[in-house]
């Protein structure tokens, strides 16, 4: 093509592809811009943006929020914005309208990790699993949404195969003439990971390697119960496909903070590769087309949200904040020692974190002597000693120890 070329290389899969049109089929935009330039409803700046928002704000609210209605409203919100990205991408195929990297576009800012948790929680509730977002956080419509995010997983591989095996669907579709679904499953799975550290993991790169260290160590402390758990589940209902789900529920539960702190870092990644996809769209400078403003108005609801949040809870915030040292040094100290109470130097028991779930109780050890043994026993006083019957039931009554509960169940620290 004559005109401008501008090439977004990804040098370190070059050598994957069978030759230079294969490659540009996944990582390229060349483009003339009098005839075919990017389009700014599909891949503007305000688009991305206003889907950045989204996505961060559904984030927050699924990690923080105890209103379901702000979370059901700020996921019908992700529907109206990649939905329609999806279906007019589909509507515009064989029509010359859009290139490749409009396409990749659409496809990659749909594809966020919430995108995929959501997915996740709605396969664990079609099989009846306990999970976090349908439990806790939607209460109407759970049927509507459970369709929509079932439905959407296919829609999004329909796309995605289609922008990589077909010639003509879209305006330099020639480029993918020969590409394979070799070539496409390499791009989405080992492409992505390569790009993914050597653009953005680099500067995180330690601390991707301790969380990774730390969920190993986990996954280590808890493999008796993982074990446990899944062969009581397998004997009840046969399935070999809920092992995976026991283990993210035994792990999110007995330490809360790794499903925010996994989360956040996924998502600081695509949040850097669709700010890459922006920088190199932004040659066509600021454009407020009709289709950006619409973009815009979807993110209103998820900012209203966060800040209703944020408002309402601007104290409990600031508390949890001062806290928080102090929370990281009680986790640290639960981590390594399997202990939730944190003694302090005058040996006074500090606050006591109850972050197990009731459904994962930990086991009493043997070790610990029961609160019934260390009670006082009952005193039998002679006859002379007892002046009268009355007396003697007061005695009774102050020193034989009573039958509780408690002492079954809990031990002496």
């Amino acid at each position: 093509m004559n005109g401008e070329f501008t090439l977004y290389l990804q040098p370190h899969f070059y050598h994957c592809m069978k030759n230079r049109n294969n490659f540009l089929c996944f990582y390229s935009l060349e483009f003339d811009p009098r005839h075919d330039p990017p389009n700014p409803d599909m891949d503007g700046q305000i688009v991305g943006i206003a889907a950045i928002v989204v996505h961060l704000c559904l984030l927050i609210l699924i990690h923080f929020s105890n209103e379901p209605a702000d979370v059901e409203e700020c996921l019908t919100s992700l529907l109206l914005q990649c939905y329609p990205t999806l279906i007019a991408t589909f509507a515009s195929i064989g029509r010359g309208q859009l290139t490749l990297f409009d396409v990749h576009f659409a496809i990659a800012i749909t594809a966020s990790p919430v995108n995929i948790y959501i997915t996740y929680s709605t396969l664990t509730q079609v099989i009846k699993r306990p999970n976090h977002l349908f439990r806790d956080r939607i209460v109407n419509w759970k049927r509507t949404y459970c369709m929509l995010f079932l439905l959407f997983p296919f829609v999004w591989l329909s796309l995605s195969l289609t922008s990589t095996l077909s010639t003509t669907a879209f305006i330099d579709s020639y480029y993918c003439q020969g590409a394979t679904f070799r070539d496409w499953l390499l791009n989405n799975t080992l492409s992505y990971l390569l790009q993914s550290i050597t653009t953005w993991w680099i500067p995180l790169l330690p601390i991707a390697v301790i969380l990774l260290l730390l969920v190993a160590w986990i996954n280590l402390r808890f493999r008796r119960r993982i074990v446990y758990q899944y062969k009581t589940e397998r004997k009840k209902k046969g399935f070999w496909i809920d092992a995976p789900f026991i283990w993210w529920e035994i792990l999110s539960e007995c330490h809360p903070w790794l499903p925010p702190t996994l989360s956040m870092y996924l998502h600081a990644n695509w949040v850097y590769n669709i700010t890459s996809a922006l920088q190199l769209a932004s040659w066509t400078g600021y454009i407020a087309t009709y289709g950006q403003i619409l973009a815009v108005f979807t993110a209103v609801p998820p900012i209203f949200s966060v800040y209703r949040l944020v408002r309402d809870n601007w104290r409990n915030i600031g508390k949890f904040f001062k806290a928080l040292p102090r929370r990281w040094k009680m986790e640290f100290f639960y981590l390594f020692t399997s202990e939730r109470v944190f003694r302090s130097r005058c040996g006074q028991l500090g606050d006591v974190e109850l972050y197990i779930s009731k459904m994962y109780p930990p086991r009493p050890r043997s070790q610990e002597v029961p609160l019934l043994l260390v009670q006082i026993p009952s005193i039998e006083l002679p006859e002379p000693l007892l002046p009268d019957a009355l007396l003697q039931e007061t005695v009774l009554k102050r020193y034989s120890p009573q039958p509780s509960p408690r002492a079954s169940t809990f031990s002496m620290i």
